[in-house]
């Protein structure tokens, strides 16, 4: 990546304040932390412990300077950018006492102080959408999209004021420049005049003393920045949005597209007013295009032809300098290879596609090629060549396997796996970073295993042996591996197009700050055949039967054989909240089928491995004190252990509950419907029995699920690797979850029964059935994407857009208040309808 141009401060302090001197006007406060920081910029390229050390005094200075003097912009200002810079630079990073997010988030809160002592100075407009954009691709790359999205939109409205601002200054600049022209002429028409406008102006009182301001003049290059920071948060949206559409509709893109309209003018004449960077600007430009059609794409507003076409023509643009600039080189091979992860998640088994997405990725493994031979190519971006050719490679020989099944991804399968093997292994040689060198190893490794050069008993040593531990070992898993049908894009897509750019340099600094962000888009691979692979699906299966069954209560049974809430034990590690008392958390009310009331009777369906007395018994008892009949079962139930139910096959449950809910319909009077209201596995039974089980619909008014695996259980990324080794390890581990007595995991997990039939299903939910989904976007376990039911008249509604703070996890769903607000508003019908907000168990 080619350098950003440098970038100063509006404001830098001059005078030195005298050692031990007092601190007493404001002025006096600035002079001691510019100090500070100059001392630390001193320091930071060979002592980076030392510099931070210098920082944290000029951020204390600067505080301390502000409770005297809150209203002091310049004491604000400076303390919020030198938060950003410690919160950003990549030596100063590793110093930092807290996490990197966190640091971001103390620096936006100085940064929204100094925006309301300064709300026109654009610096602080700038910086502030900056730090905007930094937090939101951070929280987008973990599970909060909706947030990251709000983010940015206050960072585009940002940065489009401060290049309002910064317009109006050039302009004010331009006039007084043309008339100072005219007097000096007019006083000298015989000599030739020269105005300059290159160096700052600086402001200074009469003693030498006081405070001196740097005004630095707004250039071109200036307007160049704000434009293209803009720009970047635009295509940072649309690709949140497209990793994400549950979060808004597709008509948000109309919104991109009139701010695109508006920018996309001013760029082209800054472009031409400054032919230096015409590359940097037409790159950009390129990528944003490239991120709005894969939006405008996966939304069905555009064809997967024009898709291509138009990116196609963005990379074409001649200032782009295509031939000759390895950015925009490894820029088109990642856009390319974004094209083919879009056909590939909506119309993988399109042929005419299929070609296009092959001829995309054997061009972007070409311009990998010629960008990793352009002479003074960074070495890290040499790596980065490499590793990037490793997963179009990988992304090659996926092709071969079904539903895509191309015939030259077939025939070329073996050569595929050992291109992208060399890659990676050549990736994990050259790379600097100490994550991308791990990453490229371990996918190296996993390669190696795909082609047989390693018995599959050995993945279980990999993950062991992961430099970076075996979580994120099996996170990479999941960017190496997903469904052999590629229907279901597992994890989520990380962000990928060029850094974001921090005006933010300190005295003595090295330039602008960057927050880097390193795609990684979600490949698939399948294909390998062994049956040395069913030690590790067996492990696989093993450690995910032992986190479901221990995820809940583990009573014993009493003396007639069902569970003694005595013997109830709390999992360690979390506080329940003051609200549930430990002893109501186990037991349901008694079926009362004499029970009458003017709402419809509500059966309640437990998760996976619960009962009826523990799970949604508590939404139970609160439906009861609300004036419902409420009524529960507990289904599928393990032979040895009854108290542990949702085990059996769906099929046969399905029946089970099935002849429940006819039951509660009969007896509590034919003239009423029943409405079903369930919990992960239930929730999925609250959709599934309606569907598949003859009549039923008839009966039922609502459906409320809440976590539901409609499309795929993950459990904590397990499924991943089911199918390390293709469709084979798959049937392998369905096979061993039956055998120990869980076939409703494997019917829940990708591949499996219930999930294919809701796949091939027409419908999912039936006429006459009002159907809401719940979910939250801090369910790691069934991911909100796993749950939507994209049907017309289904609502799919997020714990976080009614209560933001609540970020209750899979299993804190059922005992959680804003669920339970929720659900009576979906029973009720009554969605305006105000509640208490919960702050939500986290598990």
């Amino acid at each position: 990546m080619t350098k950003q141009r440098p970038k100063a401060f509006l404001k830098q302090a001059k005078p030195k304040q005298k050692k031990g001197q007092k601190l007493e006007t404001a002025d006096d406060y600035l002079a001691a932390g510019v100090d500070f920081e100059e001392a630390a910029g001193k320091w930071r390229a060979g002592d980076a412990a030392k510099s931070m050390r210098f920082f944290r005094r000029a951020i204390d200075v600067y505080g301390e300077g502000l409770q005297r003097f809150p209203a002091n912009f310049d004491l604000a200002y400076n303390k919020a950018r030198v938060q950003l810079e410690i919160a950003t630079h990549p030596v100063l990073v590793e110093k930092l006492d807290e996490p990197v997010l966190e640091a971001l988030q103390i620096a936006l809160e100085s940064h929204r102080y100094a925006l309301q002592l300064g709300p026109d100075d654009a610096n602080t407009l700038f910086n502030t959408s900056q730090v905007l954009a930094g937090i939101a691709e951070s929280i987008a790359n973990d599970e909060y999209p909706q947030q990251a999205l709000q983010l940015l939109e206050e960072a585009i409205g940002l940065q489009s004021k401060c290049l309002d601002i910064q317009e109006a200054q050039y302009s004010e600049s331009l006039e007084l420049e043309r008339m100072a022209e005219e007097e000096a002429r007019r006083e000298n028409p015989s000599e030739e005049v020269n105005v300059t406008r290159d160096g700052p102006e600086a402001v200074i009182s009469d003693s030498d003393e006081q405070w001196a301001t740097v005004v630095e003049p707004v250039t071109q290059d200036t307007l160049i920045d704000t434009a293209l920071a803009q720009l970047s948060a635009l295509t940072t949206f649309c690709d949140v949005l497209s990793s994400n559409p549950e979060c808004a509709p597709g008509s948000t893109l109309s919104g991109v597209e009139k701010h695109w309209s508006g920018l996309e003018h001013k760029l082209g004449v800054l472009s031409a007013n400054s032919p230096e960077r015409s590359q940097e600007i037409a790159l950009n430009r390129a990528r944003f295009v490239s991120a709005l059609l894969e939006g405008g794409f996966r939304f069905g507003h555009i064809d997967g032809d024009s898709y291509k076409k138009g990116r196609d023509s963005a990379f074409a643009a001649e200032n782009l300098q295509l031939e000759t600039s390895a950015e925009a080189l490894i820029g088109n091979a990642r856009s390319l290879m974004a094209f083919n992860s879009a056909i590939a998640d909506t119309k993988p088994d399109d042929q005419h596609l299929s070609t296009l997405r092959w001829d995309a990725l054997t061009v972007s493994i070409s311009n990998l090629n010629a960008a990793s031979k352009i002479q003074g190519t960074d070495q890290q971006e040499i790596a980065s060549t490499h590793l990037l050719r490793g997963d179009a490679s990988l992304s090659l020989y996926t092709m071969g396997t079904p539903p895509t099944s191309y015939q030259s991804a077939i025939a070329q399968a073996t050569q595929l796996l050992k291109n992208a093997e060399v890659y990676y292994r050549n990736a994990s040689k050259l790379s600097q970073g100490r994550e991308e060198k791990d990453v490229a190893a371990f996918r190296s490794q996993v390669v190696s295993g795909l082609q047989g050069q390693l018995s599959m008993e050995a993945v279980d040593a990999i993950l062991a042996g992961s430099p970076r531990g075996r979580e994120p070992a099996i996170g990479e898993l999941q960017l190496l591996n997903s469904t052999n049908s590629e229907a279901v894009l597992y994890g989520r897509r990380r962000l990928s197009h060029s850094a974001t750019k921090f005006r933010a340099a300190v005295p003595g600094g090295s330039g602008p700050l960057q927050l880097q962000r390193h795609p990684r888009r979600i490949l698939r691979t399948t294909g390998a055949r062994t049956s040395a692979m069913k030690r590790t699906a067996g492990l696989a299966v093993s450690a995910l039967v032992s986190t479901t069954v221990t995820a809940w209560p583990n009573p014993g049974p009493d003396s007639a054989g069902r569970p003694s809430p005595s013997q109830a034990t709390i999992v360690d590690g979390w506080d329940p909240p003051e609200y549930l008392e430990l002893s109501e958390l186990y037991g349901a009310p008694a079926n009362n089928f004499s029970c009458e009331s003017d709402r419809n009777p509500v059966v309640l369906l437990h998760g996976l491995s619960a009962n009826r007395e523990i799970d949604l018994n508590m939404l139970q008892k609160h439906l009861n004190e609300r004036g419902y009949c409420t009524f529960s079962q507990t289904y599928g139930a393990h032979g040895l252990a009854p108290w542990v139910g949702g085990l059996a096959a769906m099929a046969d449950s399905a029946g089970d509950v099935a002849a429940f809910v006819r039951e509660v319909h009969e007896k509590t009077g034919a003239r009423k419907k029943v409405d079903l209201v369930g919990h992960s596995e239930g929730g999925v039974m609250a959709v599934y029995v309606p569907m598949t089980q003859e009549g039923v619909s008839d009966i039922v008014e609502h459906t409320v699920a809440l976590g539901p695996a409609i499309y795929g259980a993950r459990y904590f990324g397990f499924t991943d690797l089911w199918y390390i080794g293709g469709q084979a390890t798959r049937d392998i581990a369905g096979a061993v979850m039956k055998s120990l007595g869980c076939a409703a995991c494997d019917d829940m997990a990708t591949g499996g029964a219930v999930y294919n039939e809701f796949l091939d299903a027409e419908k999912i939910v039936q006429d006459g059935n009002k159907a809401t989904v719940i979910v939250s976007r801090s369910d790691k376990l069934v991911t909100p994407n796993a749950s939507r039911i994209d049907e017309e008249g289904v609502r799919n509604v997020f714990v976080q857009d009614t209560c933001p703070d609540d970020k209750v996890g899979h299993v804190g769903l059922m005992w959680d208040r804003s669920v339970w607000g929720l659900v009576i508003n979906a029973l009720e019908e009554t969605y305006d309808r105000s509640f208490e907000c919960d702050q939500g168990l986290e598990i």
